[in-house]
């Protein structure tokens, strides 16, 4: 019993450490909407990630990114819907795990359901999520870019709302050799 203790005593701390799984970030230009409607990405009914369509008709840029979250870690392979304004999109992706994904948004076809759709490409690109710049390797340019965004949500990469030590740290671990 006192074994069965001391076991379950070690394992307890390692459930605190857990981590969540990678985002999907999605970007893209929005055809029929308007400047202002929101984009919303919805998993299972549910909205869990969105943005404002700028003035030029595009989504999920800075500052206004939208990135789709993986709490548990169990999203991978997940389909992505996506409504503007109030309009239900044509278009859907599939969840892919620190994936950047342009997915270019127009309504539905066939009487407003999910069924219809419009044609569309969706191009999806896996980067490491610890390259900031996206030039393919992480390294001092990140950091320098980590260093400018401190403090904001910009180039958090743990999902915790901010950049901070915890984000520098795990870049650190993620260095290019």
């Amino acid at each position: 019993m006192k074994r069965l203790f001391y076991i379950l005593l070690a394992i307890a701390p390692l459930s605190v450490f857990a981590q969540p799984g990678l985002p999907h970030q999605f970007y893209g230009s929005v055809n029929g909407g308007s400047p202002g409607d929101v984009v919303r990405a919805i998993i299972n009914g549910e909205t869990v990630a969105a943005s404002v369509v700028t003035s030029d008709g595009r989504y999920g840029i800075q500052p206004d990114v939208l990135i789709v979250p993986d709490p548990d870690g169990d999203r991978s392979g997940a389909t992505i819907s996506f409504v503007f304004g109030k309009i239900l999109s044509g278009t859907h992706a599939t969840f892919v795990p620190g994936a950047v994904s342009k997915v270019d948004l127009s309504p539905a076809t066939g009487g407003g359901s999910s069924s219809g759709g419009s044609s569309s490409t969706i191009t999806t690109v896996v980067y490491d999520l610890f390259d900031l710049n996206r030039d393919g390797e992480v390294s001092f340019l990140d950091f320098a870019l980590l260093l400018e965004k401190w403090g904001t949500k910009d180039t958090d990469v743990n999902n915790d709302g901010v950049t901070d030590i915890l984000d520098f740290n795990t870049l650190m671990a993620h260095w290019s050799l």
